[in-house]
């Protein structure tokens, strides 16, 4: 997770649930509500070992692999405050 320390921060985080689906959640205007299914992105595998976000400036890329694999880029967003 990437996040400001702010009560209304904004955020990137990358989560893989009991269920083995992955997925990019982030909000990235200060004071915006997150909506769940405006703001997420799953992705199309499954049960992945690894999850990587990276931060260059403003931009957010969240990659991820199974074990033996190299890191795919899942996807990326710009966020506006960071």
């Amino acid at each position: 997770m990437i996040c400001e320390s702010d009560d209304k921060f904004i955020y990137a985080r990358a989560s893989l649930y009991e269920n083995g689906i992955t997925a990019f959640q982030w909000k990235k205007i200060k004071g915006e509500f997150k909506e769940r299914t405006k703001n997420q992105i799953q992705s199309l595998k499954e049960n992945y070992e690894i999850l990587q976000l990276e931060r260059k400036g403003n931009k957010i890329i969240f990659r991820a692999a199974h074990f033996g694999e190299p890191l795919q880029i899942i996807t990326s967003q710009t966020i506006v405050y960071f």
